[in-house]
């Protein structure tokens, strides 16, 4: 039977991951959707934040034009250096407007900016030497990306990350975690795999393929949806088994559904077979092996899987559909762009 490519029934047929992703985690019976299909505020720790945002504005009340003049005054204050950190941190939680980050990042310069080595850091007079862990320190990057992750800011998040002179106050997991979030959501998703390419020069993770950063990467590499992303994709999921990193299945859905997208079937097949033995019993991938057979032209074990599905024994109060409605859609589209009608499938 002749391969179907995914470019004859492009304008017709395209695998929308976040739609499995929703349907193979809610009810069927419940008009529910996630606002997130990547990352929660509480993973990200944004809601954390926010609690402690409400906590400060209250503890400042009519004080915050006080204390952000304070600030200003002092960011200009050759014989304060320091010595301003915990305030810093206060504004973090408190600032709201373009000037407030601003004046962070002017104070964030003026306290960690004039070092341009690791030699040395001080903080509110302690010397810190290489090799020492400080929270206060290394904690100011993360809240602040969180702050620039609720103003939506991603023109600050991204100068303050590539900025050489504040790589100590960023060099965090984290750090790159939000930002690429953050990138993620705004559809910068050139910049989500620029920023993640740099977080692997930067040898900022013990790890080459930290699990949650390269989900945000492959999912951008998803929206970019071209045959230079998917190329790129390869090259992450080969060098993640090379290195034996573990990658969320959410990773490599996204994987399976751009290779779908661009017209490779086997490696999405490849992808889903290699993340489970019986990835038949596993009802996203189920669908991924339906999706990409119909590709191949193998219409009987497309349609196989698809009877299977119909038959897992699973109590119905935990029931969720195993043959999702994208999946029935995009196998009619294929079947009917086929060269000849094969009537025996039928």
């Amino acid at each position: 039977m002749n391969t179907i490519t995914a470019a004859r029934a492009s304008e017709q047929a395209k695998l929308d991951v976040k739609t499995m992703i929703r349907d193979s985690t809610c009810m069927p019976d419940r008009d529910y959707y996630v606002k997130r299909t990547l990352f929660s505020g509480d993973i990200l720790g944004i809601e954390n934040f926010k609690r402690f945002r409400l906590f400060e504005k209250d503890n400042i009340g009519q004080e915050m034009e006080n204390f952000v003049q304070k600030l200003t005054f002092a960011k200009d204050d050759p014989t304060v250096s320091t010595t301003l950190i915990p305030d810093v941190m206060k504004l973090i939680y408190l600032a709201t407007t373009k000037s407030e980050v601003s004046l962070i990042v002017d104070l964030l310069h003026k306290c960690y900016g004039q070092r341009d080595t690791d030699e040395e850091v001080a903080d509110g007079g302690n010397k810190i030497v290489p090799g020492q862990s400080h929270s206060r320190h290394f904690q100011l990057g993360p809240l602040f990306m969180r702050l620039l992750h609720i103003l939506k800011n991603t023109e600050t998040a991204l100068a303050v990350w590539q900025d050489q002179k504040l790589k100590n106050v960023f060099s965090k997991t984290t750090c790159c975690l939000v930002l690429m979030d953050l990138l993620y959501n705004e559809g910068q998703y050139q910049a989500v795999i620029k920023t993640f390419c740099q977080m692997q020069e930067a040898k900022v993770s013990p790890v080459q393929y930290p699990p949650d950063c390269t989900t945000l990467a492959l999912a951008a590499l998803y929206q970019m949806n071209s045959k230079e992303a998917l190329v790129e994709a390869k090259q992450y999921i080969e060098q993640s088994r090379k290195e034996r990193s573990l990658l969320s299945r959410r990773s490599m859905l996204f994987a399976a559904g751009l290779a779908l997208n661009q017209g490779d079937p086997v490696y999405a097949l490849d992808i889903a077979n290699h993340l489970c033995n019986d990835s038949n019993k596993e009802s996203i991938f189920r669908n991924v092996k339906v999706i990409a057979f119909a590709q191949l032209g193998q219409m009987k074990d497309a349609l196989d899987l698809m009877e299977g599905g119909l038959w897992v024994d699973v109590p119905t109060q935990s029931r969720v559909g195993t043959i999702f409605s994208n999946t029935v859609n995009l196998f009619c589209v294929y079947y009917w762009n086929m060269d000849t009608l094969k009537t025996s499938v039928w």
